[in-house]
């Protein structure tokens, strides 16, 4: 299943980390409601999510915090429909452990403030899929990173991309000799035709 989310990643509602008996894991929620339990990490999924969108992670993170003057936690407007939201979803058991999920915005129904009972703020996201999250940022906070997320996906340059691909494309080849253990740099250069 996790194989079809990823090659249908806008059926992505949310990537989170969990702790269960073999250690650290990762949950996906699909848009239907489903839970896909995955033995890779956040990191390594966001990472193949990027290989498939042909996408540089550390690029995408750089734009959206040029976007949003944040420096952590940055948006990652993959695509359309695909709008993740970086959010603290768990407490860490051992230091340096990743408490960051991410939330598509797209699979976001409402946001409810919850009951404060002496501890940090949190907030129940509800899902279109009908699952809820609870997030342990206040309701407040979580509507300013939604709205970070949607200037990122309306603003960036590289959404435009999708849009601006030139009907016919030239194309030029070149023979080119090599000698034994001589490397080669090729420069393309694409121009609409």
């Amino acid at each position: 299943m996790m194989h079809h989310l990823l090659s249908h990643p806008q059926q992505i509602a949310a990537i989170l980390p969990r702790y269960c008996e073999d250690g650290d894991t990762t949950v996906i929620l699909s848009m239907e409601g489903e839970t896909i339990c995955a033995d890779v990490l956040v990191r390594s999924l966001l990472n193949k999510l990027s290989h498939l969108f042909a996408i540089d992670l550390k690029e995408l993170r750089k734009r959206a915090s040029e976007i949003s003057h944040g420096h952590i936690l940055q948006p990652l407007a993959f695509g359309p429909n695909i709008l993740l939201c970086p959010m603290k979803v768990r407490h860490p058991s051992v230091k340096r452990d990743n408490c960051t999920g991410y939330i598509n915005a797209y699979a976001i129904q409402s946001v409810e403030a919850a009951e404060q009972d002496g501890e940090k703020p949190h907030c129940i996201v509800h899902l279109t899929n009908g699952l809820n999250l609870d997030v342990l940022l206040s309701a407040e906070t979580v509507q300013h990173h939604l709205q970070i997320a949607r200037l990122v996906q309306d603003s960036a340059p590289y959404q435009l991309a999708f849009h601006q691909v030139p009907e016919k494309l030239e194309t030029r080849t070149r023979n080119i000799k090599l000698k034994p253990g001589q490397d080669i740099h090729i420069l393309l250069e694409i121009s609409p035709g």
